[in-house]
């Protein structure tokens, strides 16, 4: 059973067949946003499974691509996971054979294929883990968050274009001063549009303000990333061996140590 199993995920065929899938249901969710907008708009500011038990369990027949994409992106993973083991056991059975240099060139492909799971797999933990809140803030105001962070709204400012006179009491920039504090902790941070801050692994964002509009409310986003530190690992780890990879492209990913050196003596 053990052995049908790993020959199902170690086959390229699957690989195929799961990417045209995936590729099948990507396609029917990008058209199914376009003409069902008001049901997904909401996913910009709360988790997955807050927006399912809120909006998409009420439209199954629109979201039902959703959860096939998730199963396909699963055995697409274990998939990758499993050709990638197999590659690499091969690899570590045959390493006398390189030399150091070489064998991490071949190793490089593998490394490549572990980083891009990883990557996937922190973009899942911050999707299903992190935090992500919009609030209508004003002066004053006071936001009790989780892990004992308060914020407390100091100031909103908006100045207003002068000159010339045909952007005359238009929006021209706007602010938003907060204090954060998380125990004896405290800082003051001031928000601009695409101009964030950070305070204890929390990101405040100020949503852009209608310009048309005086006194439109501000609205500040918080995010928590926990998945952050593993997407940046996996991709720094990932640029390191693909520079590496490609640097030392001239060897023959085919041939052993000795089966070069053999080839040039009969050269």
């Amino acid at each position: 059973m053990f052995r049908l199993i790993w020959g199902f995920f170690t086959d390229l065929r699957t690989s195929f067949w799961l990417l045209l899938f995936t590729s099948v249901a990507l396609i029917i969710g990008a058209y199914g946003i376009q003409f069902f907008f008001q049901v997904f708009d909401p996913l910009n500011d709360m988790h997955l499974q807050e927006w399912y038990a809120r909006h998409g369990s009420k439209h199954w027949e629109i979201i039902w691509w959703i959860p096939m994409l998730f199963f396909l992106l699963f055995l697409l993973g274990v998939n990758t996971f499993c050709c990638t083991l197999k590659r690499l056991l091969v690899l570590i059975s045959r390493r006398y054979k390189f030399s150091l240099k070489n064998f991490i060139v071949r190793l490089s492909p593998s490394v490549v294929h572990f980083c891009f799971l990883a990557i996937i797999t922190g973009h899942l933990l911050s999707e299903i883990a992190g935090v992500n809140q919009v609030y209508k803030v004003l002066p004053g105001q006071v936001l009790n968050m989780g892990n004992n962070i308060q914020i407390s709204v100091v100031e909103t400012s908006r100045k207003f274009y002068h000159q010339p006179q045909s952007l005359q009491g238009s929006l021209q920039s706007c602010s938003l001063t907060l204090e954060v504090q998380q125990g004896e902790k405290s800082a003051l941070k001031t928000l601009t549009f695409l101009e964030p801050a950070s305070f204890a692994g929390h990101t405040f964002n100020l949503v852009k303000v209608p310009k048309g509009d005086k006194e439109a409310q501000f609205k500040l986003q918080v995010r928590r990333d926990p998945g952050l530190a593993v997407i940046v690992a996996g991709f720094f780890v990932m640029m390191l061996f693909l520079l590496w990879y490609y640097l030392h492209s001239s060897i023959r990913t085919g041939s052993t140590d000795e089966e070069e050196n053999v080839k040039k003596l009969q050269e």
